[in-house]
């Protein structure tokens, strides 16, 4: 799955969890919230997605 990680998607997701909203990092990217939101950054935030070594 994190091959599948691009650098806009990489981008959006640290921006996501700088912000701490989906709509103020939407609008640093200058792109609507449903767009980040639908890009897959969500489902890489979500605990099933998590790994503990």
């Amino acid at each position: 799955m994190l091959a599948d990680l691009n650098l806009n998607r990489l981008r959006s997701f640290f921006l996501i969890a700088e912000e701490r909203s989906l709509t103020r990092a939407a609008a640093r990217l200058n792109m609507s919230q449903p767009s980040v939101s639908q890009g897959g950054n969500l489902r890489l935030c979500s605990p099933e997605h998590a790994s503990v070594d």
